[in-house]
C-alpha cells in the first residue's frame, strides 16, 4: 500500500475525516500528512515516504493495539506492536516515540537497544548519565530503566530526609522553597500540579533538595486533612496557623517519610491508567 492508498481511504469519509472504529479516525493534517487518531492523539502520521509512530505519552494496551492497527491499515509488514518485560517493540525493533517505517516495513531510524541496567554494579553518576535521553524525558515515555533509576533516587532521598530529621537540620526554606511545590492557585492546587510538571520533582531527587512545602504536599496527597499537625506547632501570634517545628517532625518521622516516599512513587513511577490514548 502507498500513501495515495491511505489518502483514498481517507476520501471515503467526510470533511477530511474517516471513522475506522471506536474513537479511531483517519484525519487530514495537510496535503502530505494523514493522521491515525485515537481520541485526541495521532498515534501514527502517514507521509508519502514514511509513517511515524508515537504514544503521545499514553503507554496503554489500547494505544499498543491502535499502533498495530495503524500499521495494518497501511499494510506495513513491520510486525505488530508488543511488549516483553515491560519494553515495547515493533516486531523485534525496540519502540520509541517518533520511530519511523517506510511502506516496505523497513525501520528508518532504529536506535540501539536500551542497555540493561544493574543497580548493584553501576554508580549513581553512571545511572543518571545512562543513554542519550534525559532522565525526565525517558521517565515520561515510561522507560523501564528510567523508573529503576528513580526508584534508587527515591531511596537515597528518603535516607537523607531521615538523617535531616534525626539531626534536626531540616529547616523551613521560606522564600528558598520551590515555587512549583510551594505556590498555589485560588483553588489550592500547587503550580506543579496545575501544569502536571514532574521535572521539578526529578530535580529535587537528584539534588536532594529537602523542603517543608514538599513534605506538606506529600502529607496532603496521602489523605491527611491537616498536614501541619505533623510538621508544626501552634503559633500564638498567628491564630489558626502552625509554625514549622523540627521536634514535631521528629515525633512523626515515620508518617512524614512514608508520605514523601509514597508521593514520589505516585507522581513519578505510576504510568497513565487506561483512560485514553
Amino acid at each position: 500500500m502507498t500513501f495515495e492508498d491511505i489518502k483514498a481511504e481517507l476520501a471515503r469519509g467526510r470533511k477530511g475525516t474517516r471513522k475506522l472504529g471506536n474513537n479511531t479516525y483517519l484525519v487530514k493534517l495537510d496535503d502530505d500528512k494523514v493522521g491515525f487518531r485515537y481520541h485526541q492523539t495521532d498515534v501514527a502520521v502517514f507521509e508519502p515516504d514514511k509513517v511515524t509512530l508515537t504514544t503521545g505519552g499514553w503507554f496503554t494496551s489500547t494505544t499498543k493495539e491502535r499502533l498495530s492497527w495503524a500499521l495494518n491499515v497501511a499494510n506495513i509488514q513491520a510486525g505488530g506492536v508488543s511488549s516483553r518485560k515491560k519494553v515495547w517493540y515493533v516486531g523485534d525493533i525496540e519502540f520509541f516515540n517518533g520511530i519511523q517505517f517506510d511502506y516496505n516495513g523497513k525501520c528508518l531510524n532504529a536506535k540501539p537497544p536500551t542497555p540493561k541496567i544493574s543497580l548493584r554494579d553501576e554508580s549513581m553518576k553512571e545511572l543518571l548519565d545512562t543513554n542519550d535521553y534525559t532522565l525526565t524525558q525517558r521517565l515520561k515515555e515510561g522507560d523501564n530503566a528510567a523508573k529503576a533509576i528513580i526508584a534508587k533516587l527515591i531511596n537515597r532521598y528518603i535516607t537523607g530526609l531521615n538523617s535531616r530529621i534525626e539531626s534536626g537540620t531540616l529547616e523551613n526554606g521560606g522564600s528558598g522553597e520551590c515555587w512549583y511545590c510551594s505556590m498555589r492557585g485560588k483553588d489550592g492546587e500547587t503550580v506543579g500540579g496545575f501544569f502536571k510538571d514532574i521535572d521539578h520533582l526529578v530535580s529535587h531527587l537528584k539534588e536532594r533538595y529537602y523542603m517543608v512545602s514538599l513534605i506538606y504536599n506529600a502529607l496532603e496527597a496521602r489523605g491527611y486533612a491537616y498536614p501541619e499537625i505533623f510538621i508544626a506547632k501552634a503559633d500564638p501570634e498567628h491564630e489558626g496557623k502552625g509554625k514549622f517545628d523540627i521536634e514535631t517532625v521528629k515525633q512523626h518521622k515515620e508518617i512524614v517519610t512514608r508520605a514523601v516516599r509514597h508521593y514520589f512513587e505516585q507522581k513519578l513511577l505510576n504510568t497513565p491508567t487506561e483512560v485514553r490514548a
